[in-house]
């Protein structure tokens, strides 16, 4: 996996910035298609132009998208994860969440196929992209640790959970990401877990407590002091017996959700 930060290189117009926003407010992450041929930078190119399509005649300040994800599945940091970036407008599929603010944009490089607008044969994505797309999203949600990652973006926005993902299109953008992606799309989604979930082990129980926004400390499977901790916030919060114990009572309430 190839990972490059490259918020300092990127084309970036001078004097002009995106707002900040709180990354724990992000509760999703947003896939796009590029939807032209080209690289992460021709992208940041075309958004900090008066060309671009956001708001025409007034340039970006730089790429409209957090991460970026090239042809060959190399991995581009664009802007921190508190900048809150112009990558989806319209209606959120979250109640009461709004498209920047609360949303992460993740680009794939490419012009994919998208049903009836076509315009002719388009490729897929490549394989090394879906694959990237799926660990760039784990390792940031806290779910699965990518080593070629920066270790400060693991679990950095802990209000989304790795299978909290959805297309442009569910904004609006029927275009975007294409038919391929927006099926990669539905497969992670479809990892949302059902109130027949089980926490069968103490690993199980420290990555639901991870999913809800609290810190049991690595999820390795050993119930510490940070799990212990992590499970007693928890029991504060709902108003249960704060014993840091895996009770019943607990079980139900972290299910509950």
């Amino acid at each position: 996996m190839v990972f490059v930060d490259a918020r300092l290189t990127l084309p970036r117009v001078p004097g002009k910035s995106f707002n900040k926003r709180d990354p724990g407010e992000i509760v999703g992450f947003v896939v796009h298609q590029g939807a032209g041929e080209g690289t992460i930078k021709d992208y940041a190119e075309y958004h900090t132009s008066t060309k671009n399509h956001i708001t025409p005649g007034d340039p970006r300040p730089g790429l409209c998208y957090t991460f970026g994800i090239e042809r060959d599945g190399t991995i581009v940091w664009a802007n921190d994860v508190n900048v809150r970036t112009s990558s989806q407008k319209g209606n959120s599929p979250v109640p009461g969440k709004y498209g920047n603010t609360h949303f992460m944009g993740i680009v794939v490089a490419g012009d994919f196929k998208a049903g009836e607008y076509a315009g002719g044969a388009k490729p897929n994505p490549a394989p090394a992209q879906v694959t990237a797309l799926i660990v760039l999203i784990w390792h940031l949600s806290g779910y699965r640790q990518c080593r070629d990652m920066p270790y400060g973006l693991f679990g950095c926005v802990p209000s989304a959970n790795y299978y909290d993902v959805w297309g442009h299109s569910h904004f609006g953008k029927r275009t975007c990401p294409g038919d391929f992606l927006a099926r990669v799309v539905g497969i992670m989604r479809a990892e949302r877990p059902s109130h027949h979930e089980q926490l069968n082990t103490a690993r199980d129980w420290q990555l639901r407590l991870k999913m809800k926004g609290y810190d049991p400390g690595p999820i390795d499977g050993i119930w510490g002091s940070k799990s212990r901790a992590a499970l007693s916030s928890f029991q504060a919060v709902r108003g249960l017996a704060t014993t840091g114990m895996r009770d019943a009572a607990t079980k139900a309430a972290l299910l509950g959700d």
